[in-house]
């Protein structure tokens, strides 16, 4: 079985879409699949690193000179399929699992047109299938991409959702029951197995002794940063020495919030920090300072502010691995996963009072604290991305043997070598 994992943004660039495919890749490469990526060029300037999966990567269309920017858009998709129909014809493919379903699945979907004689599955990934009308958030608000992301997966043989979430916005979206399959996100578990050998408080100038909660996200309002400064600040006077780390790319936009807060003293901004993965040879000796984030601070919070702001996070799924106390908004992708009063602590969305006092609650108990992080490494065991690569086998094997998906749809995580380099 040939199966390429098609996506249009790839590593370097960090997002949870693109760790998502590179640890998928692993996994599946070490259950001997016969796997590869296929996505963009790696940015100039980027050097390429060394995975145990083929990554074969091909230009980015450039930008067209056409004034009308539908026809420009239209043109650039079918120069991307271009690109996956020639991989294709030189590499071979029984399986297209296109990660997100536009434009991957769209351009996808264009290939197959010209060059059939692979099966298409479409896992979605939250904003291009997550909507929220009053935020504005979500591919399907535009009515071009709606149509796009209709047409890509009516063509595709199986869609998987990884959250409950994303599965009823599929369904709503007119996916039959028998294409729908229910598999979870991952956890890089072995990236968390040993300490880091770094201390990030020197590296990053953070005062020996200070509390710190964590947040690891690219800037976005609905990721709901913002609101844990907001807790952050009501709790100065309960809590002083309670600092704050957030790591992701954009997130200077909160620079102004934070000063206006006077807690410039107290949050600390790392900007996005190098990615590091178990499924990554070249990074075996690399410091992994995300990683160390998560062992070095005491509560990880996330607070994503609307229903479909998340898919299912890896960053949540990552907290759980390394142990760490957790709080978490109650919204779809989070509720799959955290169980109240168990595995983390599930607190009311855009609310800062509540996750103030979530937080408060956890400093002063560390009974409480070593409950949730022992129950959360055991949920992180049940879905390491191994578990879930022989999860997604089973989809790409009966989408093989059937031409579709079968009854069997509701399955779903919630219990029990050689080198290539990147052409």
């Amino acid at each position: 079985m040939k199966v390429v994992l098609y996506s249009h943004l790839f590593l370097p660039k960090i997002g949870g879409r693109e760790i998502a495919v590179n640890n998928l890749a692993g996994a599946l490469f070490d259950i001997g699949i016969d796997v590869r990526v296929v996505g963009p060029r790696v940015v100039r300037g980027k050097a390429a690193v060394t995975r145990p999966f083929p990554v074969h990567r091909y230009p980015r269309a450039g930008r067209s000179r056409l004034q009308n920017q539908d026809r420009s858009a239209l043109l650039q998709e079918w120069q991307m399929a271009a690109a996956l129909t020639y991989d294709r014809l030189r590499w071979g493919a029984d399986i297209i699992h296109a990660h997100s379903s536009f434009p991957g699945a769209s351009i996808a979907a264009r290939s197959l047109s010209v060059l059939p004689g692979a099966r298409l599955v479409v896992t979605p990934h939250g904003i291009d299938i997550n909507t929220d009308v009053e935020a504005g958030y979500g591919m399907r608000l535009n009515e071009t991409l709606a149509r796009k992301i209709d047409r890509s997966l009516k063509t595709a043989a199986a869609v998987t959702a990884i959250s409950d979430g994303v599965r009823e916005n599929l369904r709503r979206a007119g996916v039959p029951q028998e294409k729908l399959w229910r598999v979870d996100n991952g956890i890089d578990v072995d990236r968390f197995r040993d300490p880091v050998p770094v201390n990030v408080r020197k590296v990053f100038g953070i005062p020996d002794g200070m509390k710190l909660l964590l947040s690891v996200g690219n800037y976005h309002p609905l990721k709901g940063q913002g609101v844990i400064i907001e807790a952050l600040k009501s709790l100065g006077d309960r809590i002083p020495d309670l600092g704050l780390v957030i790591i992701g790319r954009g997130t200077e936009a909160l620079r102004d919030q934070i000063d206006k807060a006077g807690l410039s003293q107290r949050v600390f901004l790392t900007g996005e920090l190098p990615f590091k993965s178990s499924a990554v040879e070249s990074s075996a000796d690399a410091i992994d300072l995300i990683a160390a984030f998560y062992q070095q601070c005491d509560l990880y919070v996330a607070a994503s502010k609307a229903e479909g702001a998340e898919g299912l996070s890896l960053a949540v799924l990552d907290s759980f691995a390394a142990g760490i106390p957790l709080i978490a908004t109650a919204i779809s992708g989070n509720r799959d996963v955290v169980v109240d009063g168990v595995n983390g602590l599930l607190v009311a969305p855009g609310d800062a009072s509540a996750i103030a006092d979530a937080i408060a609650r956890l400093l002063r108990d560390p009974v409480l604290c070593a409950a949730l992080a022992a129950q959360g490494q055991r949920r992180a065991d049940e879905l390491s991305w191994r578990s879930v690569a022989k999860a997604y086998v089973k989809v790409y094997e009966a989408v093989l043997r059937k031409g579709e998906g079968v009854g069997s749809s509701d399955w779903s995580l919630r219990g029990p070598t050689g080198e290539n380099r990147e052409r």
